[in-house]
């Protein structure tokens, strides 16, 4: 289960990254418009911003990220594919020489 909710919040961290200062600005201007500026309420408002967050940024990451990475991995060049392009050495730089198989 630790392990599971690790990795969880791994695929979600970058979502997370882009969503919570937003989240916490809106939620926590909310709750010191509805209960003041009482220590106890700020802390229960931080608690309601940090769910809210995770909330934000799984929808985020299922809406907009994995569609996008899906989209991006449509032109990546397999690996198969790829020419190896050998430029010429510096003559001040000595060749490196070869290892035997």
């Amino acid at each position: 289960m630790r392990q599971a909710s690790l990795q969880y919040f791994g695929r979600i961290s970058y979502s997370l990254y882009l969503v919570h200062l937003p989240v916490l600005m809106v939620v926590m201007q909310l709750g010191q418009k509805l209960t003041g500026q009482r220590p106890a309420f700020a802390v229960a408002w931080m608690l309601v911003a940090a769910v809210a967050s995770i909330v934000a940024a799984d929808i985020f990451h299922r809406v907009i990220e994995r569609p996008s990475m899906q989209f991006a991995s449509r032109f990546k060049r397999k690996t198969a594919d790829a020419t190896v392009i050998e430029l010429p050495m510096p003559a001040i730089m000595p060749r490196p020489t070869p290892i035997a198989a």
